[in-house]
């Protein structure tokens, strides 16, 4: 584990903060919907809005689309 530490603000979402960053995470329609930005919430806490299509293995594998989880806490997650 690299263990990077970023900023990341409560107001963007995740694929943001890590993108300013210089952290590139496989992206398309920045909306929840494809899933390519997924990334494994390990320790903290998010906010995914309404209507963000989290597969149900995903969901219970602790997955998050990082376009569309916006900090809460401090965060881990796994790329």
């Amino acid at each position: 584990s690299s263990g990077k530490i970023i900023s990341a603000k409560a107001s963007e979402p995740l694929l943001s903060s890590l993108e300013r960053a210089g952290i590139v995470v496989e992206n398309c329609c920045r909306s929840g919907e494809c899933s390519l930005c997924r990334v494994k919430l390990l320790a903290g806490k998010v906010y995914q809005p309404e209507g963000v299509l989290l597969r149900k293995s995903d969901q219970d594998s602790g997955y998050i689309h990082s376009c569309a989880a916006y900090p809460l806490s401090d965060l881990e997650v796994l790329l």
